[in-house]
Order: C-alpha cells, then structure tokens, then sequence
C-alpha cells in the first residue's frame, strides 16, 4: 500500500524472496506496477476477494497507525514504515487491534539488521567496552526544497511529523536498542534553511541521560550544504571505545577495547564494506518477517518500542 520511493523499494525486496508473492498493490495515484492487480483504495482491495496475508503500508506518515490498525483488524499482519505513527497516543489502538486479531505488526526498523549495527549490539551486550560513558550520534543530512514540493504532506506538522520521526527516527531506534531508555536533559532547536517550507526545525542539538548513569548527544540537521554529510555514532566506555560512520552509519571507523578480540580496523574487514546495494537491510528484515510468520514467533522490535521511540523523539523536540 503506497507505490512512492519507499514503497518500491518494499516491491524489489519482495522479488527477492521465493518465499513471498506480491498478490496486490493499493495507491490512489500512482500506475499499477507491472501486471500485478492494482487498486486505488484500501475498500477497493478489500472488495476484491483476493487473499493475502500480509499488507506493507508504506504511505504517508500520519496514515500510518490508522492503516495499520485497519490491516490488523480485518486479519492481516502488518509491515509498518517509520514512523509507526506522529502522536504516541496512537499507540493504545494498535496495541488492542495486535491483541485482539492476534496477528503481528511489524515495524521497519531495518537498520537494526545491519551486520555492522548487530555486531555492535553483541559487544554492548557482552560489556566488552566496560560502564559506558558517553554516546554521541550526529546525523548531518540535506533536503533541499524540492523534496517539499508544494500540496504535499510533506512538511507539514500534522502529516510528516518533522525531521526526528521522518529522517532520523532509525538513528533515535538504535540509539534506545543498544543503551536502552533516557530521558532529554536539554533540547535546542532551529529552522535554518526551511522558513516557510516545513512548519517545523530543521535541526537540533539534545543532550540525553541514561538509566545507567551515561550521558549522550544527539545532534541532526536536514541543512547540511547540497548532500548528506554524515550519520556517526560514538561510544566511550570504560574499557573500550567504537565509533560507526558514513553516510548511513554503515562503516567502522574505530573499534578498540581491552582483550585480544578487538578487531582490526583495515581495508580488509568486512565491517568495514559499504552495503553494496541499499536495500539488503531491508531484506534482511523481510527475511525475519517471515520467519516470524512461519513459526509463530515475536517480532524483533515489539510495537511498545515502537511507540517508545516516537515518545522520546516527541521529548527531543521538546513537543
């Protein structure tokens, strides 16, 4: 459901999969895709007969909790872009509609599948780096006004949400996955280069605090000049530091700690490739969605983190 950028990119990882079959697409304006059956509203699909078992909602962002609770009622599971919705109080009705349809929501948080972001997941789990001191994540992207075309959703408080839930949002998930909750200390905010595009700020710098005694940053901006600079994360710990960077957070640049495990940070570690192709995340995630699906298990992130991560964005803002 929902045939833009995004939702293409859900097509092609599903083309991958011998296990799955796309059976319908649902968008009201874009073209039908290939020969696939194509319809322009969800009650249009619904009418249809045609048997599913999974709807992926990759629509704008303030459609996605109300479609999602739709899909989950009417016996679906559900694949859910981020964010999972644009106001927490959202989250009550999925929970109740997950509960009591008995099927699963999953939400897309394919950064999490990075074998760079899992490996880092292992040693924050396995303490190697000690008490950790200090984590700081700076995201520095662009979005030039042409992305907020005019009529569009985008930009627009009440439908996109603001750079937090629709940029960084993966960075502020995995940020809450490897150190757990925290709380906004301090929260600076700015519209430099989007005065009277976005009603909302282009950048940020929060201060964060840690339920075991860390503190942290976490500074973004949409205005860097003319591309995406960097998405870095730091960690300083007591017996080892580690920083990821490059555009998408998907490179090591560091990596040190206490021990004859640390691994060598040299062109010939495999941590160290750039994902050849920006969509193997992606199906890394589907490959668990399935997973899930054939043996009954849980989802790797559970709808509560997910409405987690959008309360705490919605503190970072100061909203």
């Amino acid at each position: 459901m929902g045939l833009g950028h995004i939702g293409q990119r859900h097509i092609r990882v599903m083309e991958q999969l011998p296990e799955a079959a796309l059976v319908a697409t649902i968008d009201p304006i874009a073209p039908p895709y290939k020969d696939i059956p194509h319809f322009i509203s969800w009650e249009d699909f619904q009418k249809s007969g045609i048997e599913a078992d999974m709807i992926t909602i990759a629509t704008p962002n303030h459609t996605h909790a109300p479609l999602a609770e739709q899909a989950l009622r009417a016996g679906y599971h559900a694949v859910v872009e981020k964010p999972l919705m644009i106001d927490p109080k959202d989250g009550s009705r999925l929970i109740s509609a997950q509960r009591e349809s008995g099927k699963s929501l999953f939400l897309v948080m394919q950064n999490r599948f990075s074998p760079l972001v899992q490996w880092l997941k292992s040693v924050v789990d396995q303490q190697k780096l000690g008490t950790i001191f200090m984590v700081q994540i700076n995201c520095f992207w662009n979005r030039g006004a042409q992305y907020y075309t005019p009529n569009s959703w985008r930009g627009k408080a009440d439908q996109d949400g603001g750079v937090l839930l629709t940029q960084f949002s993966h960075y502020v998930d995995i940020l809450y996955w490897l150190m757990g909750d925290f709380s906004v200390s301090s929260s600076k905010n700015q519209n430099y280069l989007h005065q009277g595009i976005t009603d909302f700020s282009d950048s940020g710098i929060v201060t964060l605090s840690f339920k075991n005694g860390a503190m942290g940053s976490f500074c973004y901006t949409t205005a860097a000049f003319e591309k995406n600079m960097e998405s870095s994360l730091t960690i300083l710990g007591e017996k080892g530091s580690i920083k990821l960077m490059g555009p998408y957070m998907d490179q090591l640049a560091y990596a040190h700690w206490d021990g004859n495990d640390t691994p060598d940070v040299c062109a010939e570690n495999p941590l160290l490739a750039v994902p050849k192709n920006v969509q193997d995340n992606h199906l890394h995630y589907y490959k668990h969605i399935l997973a899930v699906m054939n043996h009954d298990s849980k989802p790797l992130i559970s709808t509560e983190e997910g409405i987690r991560v959008v309360e705490l964005i919605r503190q970072m803002e100061g909203i």
